[in-house]
């Protein structure tokens, strides 16, 4: 029976005390608004970074298919070279 008394007064506390109440579930939902915006950020930052890593890699792929381009270009340019000098005669 005590048990239970001390149970019951406690319980009798908490319901009368309504501002403590309030105020703890104001700060309960301030911290889930808090840790709610920096996962946001977080997601957004990750987002971001996934983007410009994308763009990295187009901007790579461009820049080595002009290179190859440029190079096939070369290498063509020397067979033709070779092919229209005169014989004995190299570029």
């Amino acid at each position: 029976m005590i048990h239970v008394t001390a149970v019951t007064g406690a319980f009798r506390w908490r319901i009368f005390d309504f501002g403590k109440v309030d105020a703890e579930v104001a700060a309960a939902r301030g911290g889930y608004a808090e840790a709610l915006a920096r996962y946001r950020r977080t997601v957004l930052r990750a987002a971001e970074d996934v983007e410009d890593a994308f763009t990295s890699v187009v901007e790579l792929e461009r820049r080595t298919a002009k290179l190859e381009a440029r190079s096939n270009l070369s290498s063509i340019r020397g067979i033709f070279r070779s092919r229209l000098s005169p014989p004995g005669r190299s570029r």
